[in-house]
């Protein structure tokens, strides 16, 4: 689990970093939390596709963070944003951006525990699915049912154990990391695979269940070997 936090404010970032800390000691999670105090190096940071949650402040500079809550979700749908200010006046605005919560800062004692509790509870559901946006709608699909993902230009398309083809508008290389975490891997710049359907590695192919066979790499193809043998013989 990943988490973002973002506040201009240092020692309040330092009160948020106590109470998490607190909090997660009590829960079978031990979550990898980064901290901002600049929005834009949060939009930056080239690990952006990985953050289950952020939390934000609704006014930062020089991007707002309602502005900035939505640059995520256009982004990374799935992503779960919550909203923690001084400001009631936006709260509107955050969940007009699809916000998960909207907490203000002088109730934040009083709530935490409760509003963490819905957090990881939204987490744990939303983790086994992959959410993306298709002509402006969210669509969701389970992790385990997509078979593989393939680059074409600039859409990716995801091809499911159904036989359903769905593209949308986006690169492979925002969702590797992503897609790692559920098994999936990257055989090539133009394919991911999801181990789960994978019968054999062999003679720069991966051969997947219904006879469907991907080509790899052959640069790489010891190195990628190596990191099939081990996820499979973790999944076995």
């Amino acid at each position: 689990m990943k988490i973002a936090v973002c506040d201009c404010d240092i020692e309040y970032l330092k009160y948020i970093k106590n109470i998490l800390q607190t909090y997660f000691e009590k829960t079978e999670y031990t979550p990898d939390i980064n901290y901002y105090t600049d929005v834009c190096q949060l939009l930056s940071d080239s690990r952006l596709s990985q953050f289950n949650v952020v939390f934000l402040d609704a006014k930062l500079k020089p991007i707002d963070g309602i502005k900035a809550g939505q640059v995520l979700k256009e982004s990374y749908p799935n992503i779960i944003l919550v909203y923690i200010s001084d400001y009631i006046e936006y709260s509107i605005d955050g969940y007009k951006v699809d916000a998960f919560r909207y907490i203000l800062k002088s109730n934040l004692d009083s709530v935490f525990v409760e509003e963490m509790d819905a957090v990881l509870k939204e987490y744990k559901k939303t983790d086994k699915y992959f959410i993306f946006k298709k002509d402006g709608e969210p669509i969701k699909i389970l992790y385990e049912d997509i078979v593989y993902l393939m680059s074409d230009v600039r859409k990716v398309i995801i091809y499911t154990k159904s036989g359903i083809k769905i593209s949308f508008y986006g690169k492979l290389n925002s969702l590797a990391d992503q897609f790692a975490f559920h098994n999936f891997l990257r055989v090539q710049r133009s394919y991911m695979v999801n181990l789960k359907y994978a019968v054999r590695l062999s003679n720069y192919n991966i051969y997947l269940k219904n006879n469907i066979v991907i080509p790899t790499t052959k640069k790489n193809y010891q190195h990628l070997k190596c990191i099939y043998t081990v996820i499979k013989s973790g999944k076995e």
